[in-house]
């Protein structure tokens, strides 16, 4: 990888491999935040250009003498393009490598670095760029170049009419958010944040100059294919994938399937049931053998289904799958949100209720109100997952409550972990809501102090205007009950189901003391009887009790005996069984009565459940 210069601002390249002499390798000119901002022309900057500088401007021209290079042949330019993309892989791999500690921070896609480092980022994604105000809505839906072509155009600016412009991007590709990074002069930090974010990340808010950055996890139930698609897959080897990888260009000829094959083999003059054989001398397949490979393959799906079925019988777990979503904020009325999962319906009720006139979002056309609704959203689909979680624990103390397994002990346990892990990603969104309604001026001012701070003493400064309004704030304090609800949710249901797991062990417990006190009136009752069996037993030749007396005499003692110990011991049972009679009889009495109509049936009374 060519060297560059850590002083020159410019960034060109000092020296340079032999494989750059076919491919001009451009490098950007990058300014620093510090002064102020270059500005682009709106063609170049829309398309994420940066300003070029060849790195190579001479080049050996060919004398009569020397050599002339023949022309290569397709595998030969095969052969190089391969070569140059193994080539500038491992210049990224080795660049990425010797980033470590102490590396610049932000991302900053006017630098030659960033597209080498992010270039590979491809996704295709769908493009959402919606304007509008009390009066007027216009939705238009763009891909990747769909987009460059769009932001290329010079009637890409917000219209005069429309108050909000939110533009929504499914899906993490380099190449459109350098687009928007460039038009919209996003922060290099907040695109650092962006493109490094992992599931593990905590939500927050990013004050900035021109702009608020929030990244914010979204909880949302699995749906039931994924689920389904991960346990029929989960034995595949891990070099292979279960589901095809999304690419950024689209292919024509993958939807002719089995009739681009069936051509192709119609073509060559092949046959499935009594064609030519073929060099190898092998025979052709034959349609018995096709039958029996689609049996084999139904059989195997039946078989996928049937442990799908049970497994899902089987399992308690509550899943979740965790994505970011970024939002960014401008001055001028523009709200940009990034959300990391391709082909997703989250925002969708926001679009919907952007159609309606009557909604709040549009008779207010306030920017941070449509920031506080996507909050709200979030929130909403973590309302959801409490819900299923006091099902999946209602379900589980039924369970226990009727026979204890130490299945059902296990369930209760992953529970447990799964709520403490849910509880640890819940709770930076409430400190991320709490901020925006608490301290969202403190830290604008903050941010203007130190952007004004090179002014000398005196010099007017504008006012402080944070970025939530004040309508903004009042709704907040409601998703701020609602994520506060769910907290306390997620820590009842942490202690219920420690107690559950506690009262299984009791219960064990509990059945085991039971157990050993039956053996214990065993041993009571046999007792007298093995005593007086011994005794009887007993081989002297002057007894009077065996000599003079039959077996009779043996009963004699032992029914009296037994008649005095059994009460004596067991009169606590003998008490609670009495009661168990009576607290039967009382109950079948009253069933005949309610039945008959001389009392009236007891009211049951139902539990309404309200969220937030």
């Amino acid at each position: 990888m060519p060297r560059e210069d850590s002083g020159s601002s410019s960034g060109a390249s000092l020296t340079s491999d032999e494989e750059d002499y076919d491919r001009q390798e451009l490098v950007a000119v990058s300014p620093t935040y510090a002064s102020a901002p270059t500005t682009f022309p709106p063609a170049a900057a829309a398309a994420a250009k940066p300003t070029v500088q060849p790195i190579r401007t001479t080049a050996k021209t060919a004398g009569p003498m020397s050599p002339q290079r023949a022309p290569l042949g397709p595998h030969a330019r095969r052969f190089r393009q391969v070569a140059q993309k193994l080539i500038q892989m491992h210049r990224t791999s080795t660049f990425i490598s010797k980033m470590g500690a102490g590396a610049e921070p932000g991302v900053d896609p006017r630098r030659n670095t960033a597209h080498q480092l992010y270039g590979h980022l491809t996704q295709l994604c769908t493009i959402d760029v919606c304007d509008y105000n009390s009066v007027r809505s216009t939705t238009r839906t763009y891909d990747n170049s769909g987009f460059k072509d769009w932001l290329a155009r010079a009637d890409h600016k917000r219209e005069s009419w429309a108050k909000v412009r939110w533009i929504h991007v499914n899906g993490i590709s380099w190449d459109v958010l350098s687009m928007l990074a460039l038009e919209y002069d996003m922060h290099p930090l907040a695109l650092e944040d962006v493109l490094h974010s992992r599931h593990t990340s905590r939500s927050k808010a990013a004050y900035y100059s021109k702009h608020l950055f929030i990244r914010i996890l979204v909880h949302a139930l699995k749906e039931e294919e994924d689920f389904e698609d991960e346990i029929l897959h989960e034995d595949h080897p891990r070099t292979e994938s279960p589901i095809p990888m999304q690419t950024l260009k689209y292919d024509p000829d993958a939807t002719l399937g089995k009739n681009s094959r069936a051509t192709s083999r119609k073509a060559s003059g092949s046959s499935t049931s009594n064609g030519p054989r073929d060099p190898e001398g092998k025979l052709p397949r034959t349609f018995t053998q096709e039958r029996w490979q689609n049996r084999d393959a139904d059989i195997d799906r039946r078989a996928r289904m049937a442990k799908l079925q049970v497994i899902k019988d089987q399992d308690e777990r509550v899943h979740v799958t965790l994505d970011n979503l970024f939002m960014f904020l401008l001055r001028d009325g523009t709200v940009i949100t990034i959300f990391a999962k391709p082909n997703s319906d989250l925002v969708d009720p926001i679009k919907t209720r952007l159609k309606s006139r009557d909604g709040i979002l549009r008779a207010t056309a306030d920017p941070s109100l449509l920031i506080e609704s996507l909050l709200d959203l979030v929130v909403d689909e973590a309302l959801e997952i409490v819900d299923r979680y006091q099902d999946a624990l209602t379900k589980l103390e039924s369970k226990i409550l009727i026979r204890p397994k130490m299945r059902l002990v296990r369930a209760l346990h992953i529970m447990s972990g799964d709520l403490a892990l849910r509880k640890r990603s819940l709770e930076p969104i409430k400190s991320l809501v709490f901020g925006l309604r608490r301290y969202d001026l403190d830290r604008c001012k903050a941010v203007q102090e130190a952007e004004f701070a090179h002014l000398p003493p005196g010099s007017e400064i504008p006012p402080v205007i944070g970025f939530m309004s004040h309508k903004a704030k009042i709704y907040l304090a409601d998703v701020h009950d609602h994520v506060d609800y769910i907290l306390s949710s997620m820590d009842l249901f942490t202690t219920q189901a420690e107690n559950l797991i506690s009262y299984t062990f009791n219960l064990s417990g509990y059945m085991t003391n039971e157990t050993m006190r039956r053996l214990t009136l065993i041993t009571m009752i046999c007792l007298p009887l093995t005593l007086l069996t011994g005794y009887f037993g007993m081989n002297f030749s002057a007894m009077f009790s065996v000599m003079e007396h039959s077996d009779l005499f043996f009963w004699e003692i032992a029914i009296p005996v037994m008649a005095v110990l059994i009460p004596l011991f067991m009169w606590s049972d003998i008490k609670r069984g009495v009661h168990k009679v009576q607290k039967r009889l009382a109950a079948r009495q009253a069933a005949i009565e309610i039945k008959a109509g001389r009392i009236p049936a007891p009211v049951k009374h139902r539990k309404h459940h309200r969220r937030g």
